[in-house]
């Protein structure tokens, strides 16, 4: 439809926004890209305090970051992300993933913003 001189169509339904908790145990086999986790590495220890991540999804760029000794607080408002977030860190927390020592202390997170 013309509105304005400018086109715009009717809604479709992959226009809704992603319902992250449905989506959270299959992210991360499609969201595989870490070209951006150097940038976000370099940033991050360039602070002298804390850093917060929001947004922070399964963990993408906060176990880099987190293994790097980042101080960080991770927020993200899926609870189904920050439970995937959760085991990753556990997981790397026994050795079967590469976040050396990190553990969950050395991160916050919470099921809202």
């Amino acid at each position: 439809m013309e509105l304005g001189g400018e086109y715009r169509r009717e809604p479709r339904s992959s226009d809704a926004p992603i319902d992250y908790d449905r989506v959270a145990d299959v992210y991360d086999l499609y969201v595989t890209s870490d070209l951006d986790i150097g940038f976000y590495l370099e940033e991050a220890t360039k602070t002298r305090g804390k850093v917060l991540e929001l947004m922070c999804g399964t963990g993408r760029v906060s176990i880099p970051l987190l293994e790097a000794g980042v101080d960080l607080t991770c927020v993200d408002a899926s609870a189904g992300m920050l439970a995937r977030l959760e085991e990753g860190l556990r997981a790397e927390a026994r050795g079967q993933g590469g976040a050396g020592g990190c553990a969950a202390p050395r991160s916050s997170w919470r099921g809202g913003v």
